[in-house]
């Protein structure tokens, strides 16, 4: 809950500690899941499954995240949940580990990580975008509680998938072909059967235009090979096979991996006969057959505005142009889902976004007269030859609309974060900074004993496996800032001839400042309660965008700018802000002024304070060099409350307020900390 100070009939309103957020919290990312092979672990290959753990820290705080392994004894194939005899209950090379992005936080260095891990590996997530986020996996001779997270649920005896996003339904008939999907996020249907089922039209003519064979979802035969269920991902292995009349066409494997949000059809076929030996033309639609989308838009990259769904097209269903990327999106009444169709390299077919909005007279149809149907028209078989191909379907359902739309989806699943697997080494520090600055934080960093690199100022991408950064001299918000708080990585600012502003909307994230500016906002509010209805005098240089925020906060108070250290001739019964870099015998001169002519000096830097003025709103980490490393130690240990507060405070020289006889209200004497 804020906490709220009244100061001289002023409330000012402290804001609450922001939360934490994991590093890949975006809709898109957070979708995702890692797949690490066990051959990356040699730490962990050959330890029992049961006393392996993954923590990490997505919220700030340290805990233990879900996560599985999935088995594969032979290096190929999976030991499916069927077949329990063949997993293993150790950790093998050919062994895959999942989590999921979204867990991820900033690096831990080794004080925090949990009692009684060993053998502990990190694992780096790299983003495309330049964002990093670790998990850490570690074995436990007394292992902690597994999480009670659980991203997607399996029903073996129904075949019925679950997650917070939908539910599939397959059919026991035909485990090819689900009949029912339920998508909770879709206003007013969240608890409803939304899909009619899963639609394969396949249509091949032979002898010119005298022949057409047909073949439709109930006329293939499938079985269900075998399951994998955890909490990260379902895998279901499907076997099938379809001719068209006389002609055994193929057998196809299809191997469905659900998670949480992402569903992926990952289909391999090998053609028995080469087409174009027996037909002249095959061609195939697969998509989703749903009761009833109105409200929702159908868009492509080349249509972005897309087609609303109305039921009023025509049934027999139209090609909608992809654009330069072949993606599809059903957007509306709370949904928003992703579809792309991936060939393997070299599988020349034809891929088209279908859509038929409007009722399809044409069997089989549980729910007769629904629409749409939305999915792909796939054709030009006839070069694809004997050997076997593959190609692969992705739907995602969102949690929201993402930044950058489909076109951002479609980069993303183009170019996936990757991981890499290492023995975490000692905590590192990162500083960053210009010219002699740079060795100047060097040598104070080094007092602390840790593993210190020095790059230049916003030198971009951020160094991997850092625990924090030190910055000095960077501007309120820059490229380096703003991936290091994408990454959660921490922050501290060391500025203490205080130059460098501090707006609000760079406090965001992990941060903190040693030295620099207060956000103006409250600035505003503490200046307008030391001296009621007085101007404001800002002397000494200030970033411009900075002193404009204050002018605004201080509403109709007059203010003046002066960027030298001499004030105005006349200037009396006036608050004075003081420049932090404003030399502390311009402060003494300025002190004796302010008996004669009534002014109130407020200072933002400790020296000024000292030298002569009244009041000061100060951070309390100014001060001699040595504060920063155990400003570093805290952040590294986790102990550190003050990273997402600000970590000034008002400050009053009782010395000078005597002797200069200033009248404060009772407000701000109560509220400000002495310092002689």
């Amino acid at each position: 809950m804020a906490a709220i100070v009244m100061v001289a009939g002023l409330w000012l309103n402290v804001p609450p500690a922001k939360a934490f957020l994991p590093v890949f919290s975006d809709v898109g990312s957070s979708t995702l899941y890692m797949t690490v092979p066990g051959e990356r672990l040699d730490a962990l290959v050959g330890a029992p499954v049961a006393e392996l753990r993954l923590f990490a820290a997505p919220e700030g705080k340290v805990e233990i995240i879900p996560f599985q392994v999935d088995s594969r004894p032979d290096g190929k194939q999976y030991a499916w949940d069927s077949d329990p005899t063949r997993i293993s209950d150790r950790i093998g090379r050919a062994d895959e580990l999942l989590f999921m992005i979204r867990d991820c936080g900033p690096r831990l260095a080794p004080e925090r990580w949990p009692t009684g891990a060993q053998d502990v590996l990190e694992l780096l997530v790299a983003h495309p975008d330049g964002r990093l986020g670790y998990v850490y996996a570690a074995r436990f001779g007394n292992p902690p509680p597994l999480s009670a997270r659980t991203y997607v649920t399996y029903d073996a005896a129904r075949d019925h998938v679950s997650s917070s996003a939908w539910t599939i339904r397959y059919r026991k008939d035909n485990p090819l072909v689900f009949d029912d999907v339920i998508y909770r996020d879709l206003t007013g249907r969240t608890d409803e059967t939304i899909a009619d089922g899963m639609r394969i039209r396949v249509k091949a003519r032979t002898l010119g235009t005298m022949l057409t064979l047909t073949r439709n979802e109930d006329e293939f035969r499938s079985k269900l090979l075998g399951y994998r269920a955890g909490p990260i991902r379902v895998i279901r292995y499907v076997e099938l096979y379809f001719d068209l009349g006389p002609i055994p066409l193929t057998t196809m494997y299809a191997r469905f991996d659900i998670s949480a949000r992402m569903f992926e059809a990952q289909v391999s076929f090998q053609l028995s006969v080469a087409v174009n030996a027996l037909l002249d033309d095959l061609s195939a639609i697969v998509g989703v057959d749903y009761l009833d989308l109105k409200g929702v838009t159908f868009s492509t990259a080349a249509e972005p505005a897309g087609r609303p769904i109305t039921g009023n097209s025509a049934p027999e269903g139209v090609f909608i142009p992809y654009g330069k990327e072949e993606w599809f999106t059903l957007s509306g009444r709370g949904l928003y889902q992703f579809n792309f169709l991936d060939f393997e390299p070299g599988l020349k077919l034809e891929n088209n976004a279908f859509l038929r909005d409007g009722p399809d007279p044409n069997p089989p149809e549980r729910f007769r007269g629904q629409f749409p149907l939305s999915g792909y028209s796939i054709s030009r078989w006839t070069g694809v030859g004997t050997r076997r191909h593959s190609f692969r379907i992705v739907i995602t359902n969102l949690e929201g609309v993402p930044s950058g739309g489909g076109s951002a989806m479609y980069r993303l699943y183009r170019n996936l974060p990757t991981s890499a697997v290492v023995r975490p080494g000692p905590t590192k520090v990162v500083v960053a900074a210009a010219g002699a600055d740079a060795e100047r934080l060097r040598s104070l960093v080094a007092a602390g004993g840790y593993e210190i690199s020095v790059r230049g100022k916003d030198a971009l991408p951020i160094e991997p496996r850092s625990d924090l950064y030190v910055l000095g001299g960077h501007p309120a918000t820059s490229p380096l800032r703003n991936l290091l708080q994408l990454s959660r990585i921490p922050v501290i600012d060391w500025n203490p001839a205080g130059k460098v502003t501090d707006p609000g909307e760079a406090r965001r994230g992990l941060r903190l400042v040693v030295g620099g500016l207060p956000e103006p906002a409250v600035l505003g509010r503490v200046l307008l309660a030391s001296k009621p209805g007085a101007p404001v005098v800002m002397l000494g240089q200030f970033d411009s965008g900075w002193a404009g925020e204050l002018e605004r906060s201080l509403g109709a108070v007059k203010t003046e700018r002066v960027p030298k250290g001499q004030l105005p001739d006349g200037t009396r019964e006036t608050v004075v802000l003081l420049a932090p870099d404003l030399a502390p015998d311009v402060v003494g001169k300025l002190s004796d002024q302010a008996v004669q002519q009534g002014l109130l000096l407020f200072a933002l830097s400790r020296e000024a304070v000292d030298a002569g003025a009244a009041l000061g709103y100060v951070s309390p980490l100014d001060g001699p060099q040595q504060v920063v490393p155990s400003v570093i130690q805290a952040w590294i240990r986790g102990t550190a409350t003050a990273e997402l507060r600000d970590t000034r405070e008002l400050v009053v020289n009782r010395t000078v307020v005597r002797a200069q006889r200033t009248q404060l209200p009772a407000g701000i004497l109560q509220l400000a900390k002495p310092v002689n």
